[in-house]
């Protein structure tokens, strides 16, 4: 479960950089890695209590994780100017 979790984390911070920091071929590498991370993670989703329920958890958390990495690095680039 944790592993399943952790991937999906992985692959929302890698789409994260991805789509704001990277350029080139290294936006396409980033974005491919965060993808396999994603797809790797619904391999692993049936611990989460079966596959449609492990799908609908590891969603959740993506869509959570990119709605709030944006923010942290917000707030850390605020941090580091003070």
């Amino acid at each position: 479960m944790i592993l399943c979790i952790t991937l999906v984390v992985a692959s929302a911070a890698l789409t994260h950089f991805s789509v704001r920091s990277a350029q080139g071929w290294l936006k396409k590498v980033l974005f491919a890695l965060a993808l396999s991370l994603l797809g790797a993670a619904f391999a692993f989703g049936d611990e989460l209590g079966g596959f449609w329920p492990g799908v609908y958890v590891l969603l959740s958390v993506y869509f959570l994780t990119t709605v709030v990495t944006p923010w942290l690095v917000f707030f850390w680039r605020g941090l580091n100017d003070r």
